[in-house]
Formats: C-alpha cells, structure tokens, sequence
C-alpha cells in the first residue's frame, strides 16, 4: 500500500448531500459496459433475487457528507433490467476517509489518464464495517447483506474514479460470497 502524503487529508466530496447514479459508459474514453450502480461478475445467486446488476430506483441514490468528512450512501437499489422487479434493496453503508491510498483501478482507456485524469487527485474511502448493509425490500424483505472488510478494500473517488466516464465518481468493490463492484456517478448540487 502506498502512504498518503496529502490527496487522503483533503477529500474532494464537501459536507452537503449529492445525488449518485449508475455510471454510464463515455466510448470516447472507455470500452467497458455501464450503466450499472452495482454488479457482481458470476452467476447470480438466488440471495440476489438471480439478478447480477442493480441501480439505484427512480434516481433515489444520494451521498451524504457528515461533518467529520464520513460520507454515507443510501437508496433504494432495483435490478439494472427489471426495474420493476419486487427484489429490490435499500442500501446504507458509511465510508470514512482512508491515509493510505487504495488500488487504482483504470478502466478508461491508457491515453486518457495522461492527458485528462489525475489519480493523484483522487481521495480514498475505507467502508465502515458496523454501517454498511444492503437492506431487503419487496421480495427480497428476508435477506439483507452486512458486508464485512477483513481487508478494508478502499473506495476511490474523482474525476474519472468511476472507469466509465469523466464525470466525478466512485468505484470499489465489496466482498461477499460474491465480489460486488460499485461504478457511480457523483452529481455534484451546485452544478445541476
């Protein structure tokens, strides 16, 4: 792991409330599918609702940044290509920012993060174990998902963070019996 020297101490999210959405893919800059806030890679599993991808329903997603700099996530998430499908979540996990820097992952294509990204610029994000579940609603009301990070996998967020566009964003992946990966869009309010 690589120490932060000063990108940690100051995060790019400000205390407000955000609007988040799935990350929709830019093809000028990445060849990777989108348009999902979350999605696992395997075969669905049946405590999904046998659904691998969800966004967040009816643009409920928001991001909520707490004095202390600990942002929460929240939503009501329903599957990518079946929105009116009743396996639906809330999710509600809380991050919290991180001194060391995390894995960077770059799925835009190689030219773009020398010229327009800047991972420097980027701020990392470790979840917090005690507040970071996905809920079950509608069918789905029996089971909910408590994530637990033995290893604390960290969440980057900036321009181009999300490996699908240039728009401020998220990525992280989650550990469960399956790993799930998060792609999100960052509204920032003052610019709507």
């Amino acid at each position: 792991m690589i120490i932060c020297i000063s990108n940690c101490q100051s995060p790019l999210l400000k205390k407000g409330v955000y609007t988040i959405r799935q990350s929709f893919t830019d093809p000028t800059v990445c060849n990777k599918t989108g348009g999902t806030a979350f999605h696992i890679n395997e075969e669905p599993s049946w405590q999904l609702g046998g659904y691998s991808s969800w966004v967040f329903k009816e643009d409920s997603g928001r991001l909520i940044v707490l004095s202390n700099d600990k942002f929460v996530i929240s939503g009501e998430l329903a599957p990518t290509f079946d929105q009116k499908a009743c396996h639906t979540f809330y999710v509600n996990m809380m991050f919290e920012p991180s001194k060391i820097r995390g894995r960077i992952v770059k799925d835009l294509f190689p030219k773009t993060y020398n010229k327009t990204v800047d991972t420097n610029k980027w701020s990392f994000y470790q979840p917090t174990v005690d507040s970071s579940v996905w809920y079950g609603t509608g069918c789905n009301h029996v089971y909910w998902i408590k994530y637990n990070f033995p290893e604390s996998p960290m969440v980057s967020v900036g321009i181009g963070a999300n490996g699908r566009n240039l728009n401020l964003g998220m990525y992280g992946y989650f550990p469960w019996s399956n790993v799930i990966e998060m792609n999100i869009d960052i509204i920032d309010p003052l610019k709507k």
